[in-house]
């Protein structure tokens, strides 16, 4: 409604300019122009419509960017996907999916529900209500283009109330929740030497990305050729250790 009113005051400024740029022909090019007559209240108005309109759109910024990192987060988690070797046969035990492990399963159906509860939100705030169901936050031209499911499971009956957790389970029985006040939230259920790697990237993010900044500079248009060539590169040997034991843990974690 405030978007329409500020749509409406906008059309009857242009009109009343417009009846001013008229009048104005037949007036001497010596006369002063007339000031126009503004209240009070319609100035508070005027300064009160703008300010919520500013908020909206840092609002649909914020949002717009939340989707795309999710959105990427998950499609990285699902290009993961590997055939296992011939020799070991498929136990239901031993993952939920061909080629993703529990965690890794929990982690993209976790990612998923983190992108629906975005689109939710900039759904209520764009529309002034909330969607009657997942169908209308999905679809082409929709706020969420289209969600995979990792393991079978079915986000067509979740809540569309943003203060609501959201919750599937997959037909093996494994159930993810997230909670928008971090309550419930499900941990995937990461094995340490994942933990481990993921604590390693961490530390080694500023550093890998400077010494990639310092190979580039060295071989212009070349990139590098495999992970251990950017080790001479690094600002000191320790650094140089610390990136090696990054490589390791990496390789441990099946990364």
């Amino acid at each position: 409604m405030k978007v329409k009113t500020i749509i409406s005051f906008a059309l009857g400024a242009l009109v009343a300019t417009v009846i001013g740029f008229f009048m104005d022909s037949g007036r001497p090019s010596g006369a002063p122009m007339p000031q126009p007559s503004e209240s009070p209240a319609q100035t508070k108005l005027i300064t009160s419509l703008r300010q919520d309109n500013e908020r909206l759109k840092s609002q649909v910024t914020s949002m717009s960017g939340d989707l795309a990192r999710l959105t990427e987060a998950n499609a990285a988690l699902m290009t993961k996907r590997v055939e296992p070797a011939s020799s070991a046969p498929v136990i239901a035990s031993q993952g939920p999916t061909l080629g993703l492990a529990r965690w890794e399963v929990q982690q993209a159906a976790l990612n998923n529900l983190r992108q629906i509860d975005v689109a939710r939100k900039y759904f209520l705030e764009n529309k002034g209500r909330t969607a009657s169901s997942i169908h209308e936050l999905v679809g082409r031209g929709s706020v969420i283009k289209a969600v995979r499911s990792v393991d079978g499971e079915d986000y067509s009956n979740l809540s569309m109330n943003p203060s609501e957790p959201l919750t599937v389970t997959t037909p093996d029985g494994i159930a993810v929740t997230f909670d928008p006040t971090g309550a419930t939230t499900t941990r995937p259920e990461k094995p340490p030497e994942v933990v481990h790697f993921e604590t390693l990237a961490a530390k080694m993010q500023v550093p890998i990305n400077q010494a990639m900044t310092a190979y580039l500079a060295a071989n212009p248009g070349k990139r590098p050729a495999n992970e251990q060539a950017l080790i001479p590169y690094f600002a000191t040997p320790q650094l140089g250790a610390d990136y090696t034991e990054y490589l390791e843990a990496k390789k441990a974690a099946g990364m």
